[in-house]
């Protein structure tokens, strides 16, 4: 009988996710390129890698949402999640009405927040 271990599982799970990275990756430097133009490959992969992680928390699963996340921490600020008025688009469902619904002020606040180490900007 096959056994797979808790290690191996998290081997597979991490292997997943990097490819999963990078086909994130490609699909926003081919749908957004001006928007990610500043960020090499590397600077883009940490992001995603991060945003990936955020989106999670607030069950945002498939690849369309974690993109409209990234997106938002790329124009908004890494940290737009940190707004309490922002977080009602967070159930995994309301991602996709952010842009459309949400209020102007949050959203600057968003941006004016500031920019975590850990947020890449280039090269």
């Amino acid at each position: 009988m096959l056994v797979i271990r808790k290690a191996q599982l998290a081997a597979f799970a991490a292997a997943a996710d990097a490819r999963f990275v990078t086909l994130l990756c490609a699909s926003v430097r081919a749908a957004e390129p001006d928007a990610v133009a500043a960020l090499d490959d590397e600077s883009l992969e940490a992001n995603m890698t991060v945003a990936l992680s955020r989106a999670r928390r607030y069950g945002i699963a498939d690849a369309v949402g974690i993109g409209e996340f990234f997106m938002a921490m790329l124009l908004h600020g890494p940290r737009f999640d940190e707004v309490p008025a922002l977080r009602d688009f967070l159930d995994g469902v309301r991602i996709h009405a952010l842009w459309r619904d949400a209020p102007k002020d949050a959203l600057a606040e968003a941006a004016r927040m500031p920019r975590p180490e850990w947020w890449r900007v280039g090269p």
